[in-house]
């Protein structure tokens, strides 16, 4: 293994480790979407919630890297939406969770792990201002 997949494994036990901590405060079989779930503790995320049992839609900006994640998923026995996401986007973050919805008919676990940046100042999250 190289360093980066020694990282990505180190993510993926510790984030896994946490979900099933505390199984009363999951119900698997949940809805989930992780955004920036093409590496590190995206993915790591990403890849311990379908193990425990939830169906996630994945998104990053990269098609080709989120359909691996996705693959990848659905290869280990789990349920994932791959899409393509600018999370600085409002209409594509709307477009993933209508997909999620349609495809889970709920959504119950929100992870906001992309980042963006450019944009300086204080909003409430549902303001942001997408120019």
């Amino acid at each position: 293994m190289d360093d980066f997949q020694t990282y990505n494994s180190h993510f993926y036990t510790l984030v896994r480790s946490t979900v099933t901590w505390d199984t009363q405060a999951y119900t698997f079989g949940d809805a989930a979407i992780v955004s920036g779930a093409v590496r590190g503790l995206g993915k790591a995320m990403a890849l311990a919630l379908a193990d425990a049992g939830a169906k996630v839609g994945v998104a990053a900006r990269t098609q080709e890297q989120i359909d691996a994640t996705g693959a990848e998923i659905r290869a280990a026995g789990g349920t994932a939406v791959a899409q393509r996401t600018d999370v600085t986007q409002s209409a594509e973050v709307d477009a993933l969770v209508d997909r999620c919805l349609d495809a889970y008919g709920r959504l119950d676990v929100m992870v906001a792990n992309a980042g963006g940046g450019g944009v300086r100042g204080t909003w409430d999250f549902w303001d942001y201002p997408d120019d």
